[in-house]
């Protein structure tokens, strides 16, 4: 990308991905430790060689993974840190008493869902969403 004016990309995430080395060749891939396709030699990654964004959300408040056979991230009391297959998408020291969300991109700390408003039931009295 240069920025003259010369070339445009219709997606800033990749813009400068193969200047900043995120795109990385497929070629001989150890063999991945957590088998879900999370390997820092492998295709695409976030900043930092992360592959997941938010994979904090794959650990319950304790740090522990809510599903132990698909493990992307979890706290290491030992170490005192995460650990895991992928980057921490946070910062890597925040014991889960600290309450470290992993929506840490978005001002509330809570993740979000897109929909339709036609596909959410609403109550029609308050013109809000019912839960």
């Amino acid at each position: 990308m240069k920025d003259d004016g010369t070339t445009s990309c219709g997606n800033w995430i990749y813009s400068v991905a193969s200047q900043k080395g995120a795109i990385r060749p497929r070629g001989a891939i150890p063999p991945i430790p957590s088998g879900l396709g999370v390997h820092p030699g492998w295709g695409w990654s976030w900043p930092a060689n992360r592959r997941v964004l938010y994979n904090r959300a794959s650990c319950d408040v304790d740090g522990k993974p809510w599903d132990p056979t698909r493990k992307q991230v979890w706290w290491n009391e030992g170490q005192q840190k995460w650990v895991g297959n992928d980057v921490p998408d946070f910062k890597v020291d925040s014991k889960p008493k600290d309450h470290m969300g992993p929506f840490i991109m978005n001002p509330e700390g809570v993740g979000r869902i897109f929909a339709p408003l036609a596909a959410l039931p609403m109550d029609r009295s308050r013109n809000t969403t019912s839960r």
